[in-house]
């Protein structure tokens, strides 16, 4: 369901009612933005995990990136990339996920949440 350039995915068998507000419509999956890109939201990281998302990069928890990330700097992570890969990844640590980055060049740009970043 697309609702003012936000997509979500309801559970199967259930329709949204017109006429009716939701504060929650299923699961939001992310914003389709001014040039037609989906951009994805932390509502979907949260529910993903790097056992079932190609596109992720995982990290030990003793690595040093796992703080940056939090923090919202970007990341150098050439040693966790091929030299080509680009595009939305999910930033996991361990096995569990945190947030979503945007690879570029052997760089990943910060997309974790601004209000959960630590000061």
């Amino acid at each position: 369901m697309v609702k003012e350039n936000r997509v979500y995915v309801l559970p199967a068998g259930i329709q949204a009612a017109p006429g009716i507000r939701y504060l929650r419509t299923g699961l939001y999956l992310g914003d389709i933005g001014k040039k037609g890109q989906f951009e994805p939201s932390q509502a979907l990281a949260m529910t993903l995990s790097a056992a079932i998302c190609p596109c992720s990069i995982d990290l030990p928890v003793s690595d040093d990136r796992v703080i940056r990330y939090l923090k919202g700097e970007t990341l150098d992570v050439d040693d966790l990339v091929t030299p080509k890969a680009k595009g939305w990844q999910l930033v996991c640590v361990d096995g569990f996920a945190l947030g979503w980055g945007k690879l570029s060049g052997g760089t990943l740009k910060n997309k974790y949440c601004t209000g959960w970043r630590w000061m």
